[in-house]
């Protein structure tokens, strides 16, 4: 049982042995591709970003997926500039910002989940994760709830985004799990079964 998570922005998935782009019963999330620097520097739109997706599904059944294979789940193309990410004369460098400095990144991430959730059905029986953003506890805590009302009970899961950086920063572990003390029962009254954290990999964190 082979889970992993895959990105529209990348190319390389070929399995060496298989000449198949990933392994027979693979269980694979699809990233949006936000993450990337060309999508800083020439950001798409939700619309182009979900066609971007959903041109990929079709690659992956092609070359040996089969016709009928979907993603477990697709992420929503949530904004980072602003939150934990920033701009430098052209370069991406991790930067922590503030409530101020990400609004724009919150406005982006909740009209472009808002485009996903009216092309659900594009996605088949995928589920659509919606990545949440917020440089502080109280607005992380706001975009979380406007994002519950897109879920469908059971089936579409919440991803956290903006907190990557608590590698470099680890005074921002705190923040990190009063966030996820905050939004937990909130999920759970939403009927929001899985929840993914999307970067961090900080043990003690997790």
């Amino acid at each position: 049982d082979f889970r992993c998570m895959v990105s529209p922005a990348y190319q390389c998935l070929r399995h060496a042995k298989q000449g198949l782009p990933l392994l027979p019963g693979t269980r694979c999330v699809c990233d949006s591709g936000a993450f990337g620097k060309s999508d800083m520097l020439r950001r798409l739109t939700a619309w182009q970003a979900i066609c971007r997706q959903l041109k990929f599904r079709d690659r992956l059944r092609r070359e040996g997926m089969g016709p009928m294979w979907q993603f477990e789940a697709v992420m929503t193309y949530d904004l980072l500039l602003g939150v934990d990410e920033a701009l430098v004369d052209g370069e991406r460098v991790k930067r922590r910002g503030d409530a101020e400095s990400a609004s724009v990144a919150v406005r982006e991430t909740l009209e472009s989940a808002v485009a996903y959730h009216a092309c659900r059905d594009l996605f088949g029986s995928s589920a659509i994760a919606y990545v949440a953003q917020g440089a502080s506890i109280e607005q992380y805590v706001r975009c979380v709830r406007w994002l519950l009302k897109l879920v469908r009970p059971g089936h579409d899961w919440l991803a956290l985004g903006g907190f990557c950086i608590i590698g470099m920063q680890r005074s921002l572990i705190p923040q990190f799990v009063e966030t996820c003390r905050r939004i937990a029962p909130m999920c759970k009254a939403a009927g929001v079964h899985r929840v993914h954290v999307l970067g961090v990999t900080v043990v003690d964190a997790l």
